[in-house]
């Protein structure tokens, strides 16, 4: 497959069109989620076709790259290269990371999003016998700098729940954060909410459900329509059932969601406290 992506038409190919193969961009990155860490040929040969691919610039490709969630997958195998022992793999994602910085906004968010400045904060520490590595590292570090200082705390906090990467950075935690900003995951027909949703629905990690759980909960004590928005989206069946997760911190965050959602007047309460 990589050898045939040499050819620009096919690496258009294997994005979009007709045909055996074609629109595979997602499952190709999926070959780079954590289940395949440990088959190191096989995940770095998936890299190889990203990397590939993520030289061409034309529209239906970057689509294809962004629909896959390419930035968010080759972040995690950074955030993981550490249990990876070979250093190839760390090149190849890092390269095509830093080519993709390039093509769109939506994906260097989503880098943004996934925490890939402290992912390079941390790779900055280790010893690289290859130059192109840490060469690459400064660029996307300079980048990725450069995108942070133009997003406010809340595009920030939007493009990581996008990417799906929640982590138990400080804003999830800043209740200052949600009386300012919680009314905003309204916007855009409430993409950040939606996708707080299917995370609950589709993530199996256990602190992206935990984080969900608990930004739901937030989000319903501050917004004061946001136990009925929730309802909408059938929240609270979702975080029933993670009630009886095999993970004591999801079980734990769940609970507390379910709790705030039922409460019919959550401000009433805020007030008595």
């Amino acid at each position: 497959v990589a050898a045939a992506l040499e050819a620009e038409v096919n690496r258009v190919g294997l994005c979009v069109g007709e045909g055996e193969g074609a629109g595979g961009m997602e499952m190709v990155a999926s070959l780079a989620d954590k289940p395949f860490h440990g088959a190191v040929q096989v995940l770095y040969h998936a890299l190889v076709v990203v990397w590939m691919v993520s030289f061409c610039g034309r529209s239906e490709v970057v689509e294809a790259l962004e629909k896959a969630q390419a930035p968010r997958r080759l972040t995690f195998v950074l955030r993981e290269s550490g249990d990876i022992p070979t250093e190839k793999v760390v090149r190849v994602s890092v390269a095509a990371l830093r080519n993709m910085a390039g093509k769109s906004p939506r994906l260097c968010g989503e880098m943004v999003g996934a925490g890939l400045a402290g992912v390079l904060k941390r790779l900055a520490l280790r010893k690289w016998m290859d130059h192109d590595i840490v060469d690459d590292m400064a660029v996307l570090e300079s980048i990725v700098a450069a995108e942070l200082a133009k997003m406010s705390t809340f595009e920030v906090y939007k493009n990581e729940v996008l990417s799906g990467a929640l982590t138990w950075s400080p804003v999830h935690t800043d209740d200052n954060f949600w009386k300012l900003h919680s009314e905003e995951l309204d916007a855009n027909n409430s993409e950040a909410l939606r996708a707080l949703a299917r995370l609950l629905a589709d993530s199996e990690d256990p602190t992206v459900l935990a984080v969900a759980c608990h930004d739901v909960a937030q989000y319903v004590k501050c917004h004061p329509r946001g136990r009925a928005k929730v309802q909408s989206l059938g929240v609270k069946s979702k975080v029933m059932e993670l009630m009886g997760h095999s993970n004591s911190s999801v079980r734990r965050y769940a609970l507390n969601c379910v709790q705030v959602i039922m409460i019919t007047h959550w401000d009433l309460v805020q007030k008595a406290a």
